[in-house]
C-alpha cells in the first residue's frame, strides 16, 4: 500500500488529478503502471525531504550530489574497476571530500560500500538461478572464479555454492510449508555492529535465533 498525502505542498494538484484520472473507467494498464510510478517516485521525494539530519543510508546520500553521483557510478558500473580516484572525478570533488562526505551520510567509505554492492549483484544474480558461479564471477568484474569465492564468503560467511544451495533449499521448504498450512519460514540477515553477518528465522509469531 502506497500512501500520499495530498493536501500538504505543492505538488498536491496534479496528485489529487492523477487519482481522478486513474478512478476513471477504460484507463489502459501501461498508463495506470506509468503514473504508479510517478506516485512511487513522489513518496521518495517526500520522505528524502522529511529524513532527520543526522540520518545516514543511501537515501540520505542521494540529497548530496556528489555522493549521488558517486552512488550511481558505483550502482551501474560495478563490474568496472572503480577506484576513489574515478568516483571522485565523476562527482566532481577531490578524493578527501568524497570520502569524508560519503562516510558522512552513507556510514562506510566509497570503496566498502562499492565491493559490498558488487556482493549483492552477485549474489542476486546467483539467486536468479541462471548463471553459475564461475560466469557471476566475470559478470561483477572478477578476473578468476577463487578471488570472486573468497569475496563472496568474506560477505556472507560461506562460498557461492553452499550459499545458492541454502538459498533454493529455503525457497523449497517455504513453498511445502505453504502447501501444508504451516506458518511461513522467513530467512532474515542482520550484521552486528563489529561487522559479523548473522541470520535469524522468522515462523509465524515467534523468532528463533
Amino acid at each position: 500500500m502506497l500512501k500520499l498525502d495530498s493536501s500538504d505542498d505543492a505538488h498536491s494538484d496534479w496528485i489529487e488529478t492523477s487519482m481522478r484520472m486513474l478512478n476513471e473507467a477504460g484507463q489502459s494498464p501501461e498508463m495506470v503502471a506509468r503514473v504508479s510510478e510517478l506516485f512511487f517516485a513522489e513518496a521518495i521525494r517526500r520522505y528524502m525531504d522529511r529524513l532527520p539530519r543526522g540520518e545516514r543510508g543511501w537515501l540520505a546520500g542521494l540529497k548530496d550530489p556528489a555522493v549521488a553521483k558517486a552512488l550511481a557510478v558505483i550502482h551501474s558500473r560495478y563490474a568496472e574497476e572503480l577506484d576513489i580516484e574515478t568516483l571522485a572525478r565523476e562527482a566532481g570533488v577531490s578524493r578527501t571530500k568524497l570520502g569524508e562526505l560519503f562516510a558522512e551520510l552513507i556510514g562506510e567509505p566509497p570503496m566498502r560500500y562499492c565491493g559490498r554492492w558488487r556482493m549483492r549483484v552477485a549474489a542476486n544474480m546467483l539467486r536468479d538461478g541462471k548463471q553459475n558461479a564461475s560466469n557471476v564471477a566475470y559478470s561483477v568484474g572478477f578476473n578468476s572464479e577463487a578471488a570472486f569465492t573468497r569475496a563472496f564468503k568474506r560477505e556472507y560467511g560461506e562460498p557461492p555454492a553452499t550459499w545458492r544451495r541454502r538459498v533454493e533449499d529455503d525457497a523449497k521448504k517455504r513453498v511445502e510449508l505453504a502447501q501444508t498450512g504451516l506458518p511461513q519460514q522467513v530467512v532474515r540477515y542482520a550484521r552486528a555492529e563489529d561487522g559479523t553477518r548473522l541470520a535469524f528465522s522468522i515462523m509465524g509469531r515467534g523468532h528463533r535465533w
